[in-house]
C-alpha cells in the first residue's frame, strides 16, 4: 500500500462500547466454570441483535459465528434463555459445536471457503461474513498444539489472518495458569493480540455461579475499560447476565436516557391489560399526552431498544426486558417523587 492508500483505511470502531472494537483480536481468561462463556456468549448476542450490551454498552450489528468446541446441549440452554430474557426469537448468530485443527492453515482456508458459499434456510448460496467471531475455548481448537511453545503464536496468526480476510473481531475464550492469575501458555499470546479480559467467577456457599468481575487488561489503541461487576439471572434453563447494581429488580437491563421514553414505557404499563399483556396503540397515544408523530417516533425507539415488541392489528406488549425495566422505573419515580 502506498501511504495514501494506507491513511484511506477506515479506523476501527466499537464493536462493543469501550471493550473491544472491528477488526480486533482479543482474548477473554479466566479460571474453569468462572463464567467466562457466557461474558462470551452475551457479547456474541448482544452483537448479532444489534442491542446494547447489558443495556448499557452500544454494539455495532453484524452476524456472529460462535466456534464452540463443547457443551452443544448446555449451548443451546444458555441461547433459548438468552433470547426469551430479552424478548428475541432469533438474531444471525450461527454456530459450530465440535473442535477445528486451526494450526492447520487449510482448515483456516476451509473456514473461508464455507463463509463464501453460506446458504440460506431456503438453500440459497448468500454468502456470510461475520462481523464477530469467537473461539471458545483455545484448547479445543489449538488440537494437540502446544500451548507453551511457537504454535502459541502460529495460532493467533491463523486467527489474524481470518479477522482480516472476514473483516471481524475474533474473540479467543482461554482459561488461566495454575496459579488462577494469569492466561495460560506462551507469551506470545499476549503479546500478539490487541485486547484482553480476564473473568474471574463469584460463587455462593453451595458453588453456583452468582456474580462475575470482568477486568481489562491490556488494550493496544485504547483506554482500558474499567472493572465491571455483573451478576447472575437463573432465567428458564441457564443463566443471564446483568448489571451488579440492578440486580434488586431481576431482570432489569435497560438504561433509558430521555424523560419521554421513560413516561411513554410507564404509560404503556398504566393501560395495560392484565389478563392479555396487551394494550392498544391508539389508547397508548392518548394517554402519552404526545403529538401523534412524536408518539409514532418514540414508540419506534422503543421497539427497536427492545423494550415493547408489535402484537398485531395496532397492538403492543412489553418483552421481559421491557416489562422489568418498565417496572423499575415506576419504582424510581415512586421513591423520587
Amino acid at each position: 500500500m502506498s501511504v495514501p492508500e494506507l491513511l484511506a483505511i477506515p479506523e476501527p470502531v466499537w464493536l462493543v462500547e469501550d471493550h473491544i472494537s472491528t477488526q480486533e483480536v482479543g482474548v477473554l481468561y479466566g479460571k474453569p466454570n468462572g463464567g467466562k462463556s457466557f461474558v462470551a456468549l452475551d457479547w456474541a448476542l448482544s452483537v448479532a441483535a444489534g442491542v446494547p450490551w447489558l443495556g448499557k454498552y452500544a454494539t455495532k450489528q453484524g452476524p456472529v459465528l460462535y466456534l464452540a468446541g463443547e457443551g452443544g446441549p448446555s449451548l443451546q440452554k444458555r441461547v433459548e434463555a438468552w433470547l426469551d430474557y430479552h424478548g428475541l426469537d432469533d438474531v444471525p448468530a450461527h454456530f459450530h459445536v465440535r473442535p477445528i485443527p486451526l494450526l492447520d492453515a487449510d482448515e483456516i482456508a476451509e473456514i473461508q471457503d464455507s463463509l463464501q458459499h453460506f446458504c440460506n434456510a431456503d438453500g440459497e448460496e448468500v454468502g456470510l461474513r461475520p462481523a464477530f467471531i469467537v473461539v471458545d475455548t483455545l484448547s479445543q481448537f489449538i488440537m494437540g498444539g502446544d500451548e507453551n511453545g511457537p504454535d502459541m503464536a502460529l495460532f493467533v496468526a491463523h486467527l489474524r489472518r481470518l479477522s482480516q480476510d472476514q473483516l471481524a473481531t475474533v474473540l479467543i475464550v482461554h482459561h488461566t495458569n495454575k496459579g488462577g492469575e494469569q492466561e495460560r501458555g506462551h507469551t506470545a499470546l499476549r503479546g500478539n493480540v490487541d485486547v484482553m479480559f480476564k473473568v474471574e467467577g463469584r460463587e455462593d456457599n453451595q458453588g453456583r455461579l452468582v456474580g462475575i468481575t470482568l477486568s481489562n487488561d491490556k488494550q493496544r489503541d485504547n483506554p482500558k475499560s474499567k472493572p465491571g461487576n455483573l451478576s447472575t439471572i437463573f432465567h428458564k434453563r441457564s443463566l443471564v447476565l446483568s448489571l451488579a447494581n440492578t440486580i434488586k429488580f431481576p431482570g432489569f437491563s435497560m438504561e433509558i436516557s430521555t424523560d419521554s421514553l421513560v413516561n411513554l414505557l410507564i404509560a404503556a404499563g398504566n393501560i395495560e391489560e392484565i389478563s392479555t399483556e396487551i394494550f392498544q396503540s391508539e389508547e397508548w397515544r392518548i394517554v402519552s399526552d404526545l403529538m401523534p408523530s412524536t408518539y409514532a417516533r418514540e414508540r419506534h425507539k422503543l421497539l427497536r431498544m427492545k423494550l415493547v415488541k408489535s402484537a398485531g392489528h395496532g397492538k403492543y406488549a412489553f418483552t421481559p426486558v421491557g416489562r422489568e425495566t418498565m417496572h423499575y422505573y415506576k419504582k424510581l419515580r415512586a421513591k423520587t417523587g
